[in-house]
């Protein structure tokens, strides 16, 4: 199976595609075994975020499965986002967010 890292390592349509592959040739048609072998392929942020939505989501199939972790990787890395985070570095002790943002 291929390791998936999450934003910034593959497409996630990329990832499902390869693994459907290794899925087809190991024969594997059970979705209860296809989500046990995804657990041990899923690494940094998208292994914490499956850990969050498997908890919430006990009895999702493996397609819903699919679809929301290719929504939630699909989404680019916004610049409100980026803007945030250097907010966060480089905010004084004593600065407020609207100074920073003037």
């Amino acid at each position: 199976m291929p390791v998936f890292r999450g934003q910034g390592s593959k497409e996630p349509n990329q990832f499902w595609f390869v693994a459907e592959d290794v899925w087809k040739a190991q024969q594997v048609n059970d979705d209860d075994m296809k989500k046990a072998q995804l657990v041990t392929v899923l690494q940094d942020e998208d292994l914490t975020w499956y850990i969050r939505y498997s908890t919430t989501h006990l009895v999702a199939s493996l397609a819903n499965t699919k679809d929301v972790l290719n929504a939630e990787f699909r989404k680019l890395n916004l610049q409100a986002q980026c803007v945030t985070k250097i907010k966060e570095i480089k905010q004084r002790v004593n600065e407020s967010t609207w100074n920073i943002d003037q």
